[in-house]
């Protein structure tokens, strides 16, 4: 069911300032993120989906927007938003670019902010752990290294996972053949079987 005013906020009569949130990937058909209905909304150091152009002014143009400095638009890059885990992950815009100004202290989590707090309603706490092959940037340099992400043979494993990632017939998932080759990537020539 398709929400008629305001997608993720819907208010009217009163003035709201909103700081450090994110608006991402809501539909309405007036105001795909915030719908404002004879009330003013000052917002700051926010991500909304579209910019402004995502706030209706309401249904007969009565509200007003006071869009302030530190706003952005840009994909929030949240871990999981179909299973609802909305902290962000490593590489995400929203990291360090909300304000502390009059803002809480502590994340939904109960985790301390910092002085260069997060958008949204957790702040990113990065545990640095070795690179591992998951397409993640484990070690949180912002980087997620390309053998993580390329399949140069197009045989559906990505280079770190795959022995030799030149020959789609070579991968973790071939069978091994008897050819003094390690076909399936297990650290085995041909294991299993005898020559004749």
């Amino acid at each position: 069911m398709e929400v008629v005013g305001g997608g993720a906020l819907h208010f009217e009569g009163n003035s709201c300032s909103i700081k450090n949130s994110i608006f991402w990937n809501n539909s309405a058909s007036l105001g795909s993120q915030i719908n404002i209905s004879s009330a003013t909304l000052n917002i700051s150091y926010s991500n909304v989906d579209g910019d402004d152009a995502g706030i209706a002014l309401g249904e007969y143009g009565d509200g007003t927007l006071n869009w302030l400095s530190g706003n952005i638009n840009a994909d929030p890059l949240f871990i999981n938003s179909v299973t609802e885990d909305y902290h962000l992950q490593p590489n995400s815009p929203c990291i360090d670019t909300g304000t502390d100004s009059d803002t809480p202290t502590h994340d939904k989590d109960g985790n301390l902010r910092d002085n260069n707090p997060d958008m949204g309603a957790y702040e990113f706490y990065c545990e640095l752990t070795p690179e591992i092959c998951d397409g993640l940037d484990n070690d949180c340099d912002g980087i997620i290294p390309a053998d993580e992400t390329t399949d140069a043979d197009g045989d559906g494993f990505v280079a770190c996972n795959d022995c030799d990632d030149t020959d789609p017939a070579i991968n973790p998932g071939a069978q091994e053949v008897c050819e003094g080759i390690d076909n399936n990537c297990d650290g085995h020539e041909d294991e299993d079987l005898v020559r004749t």
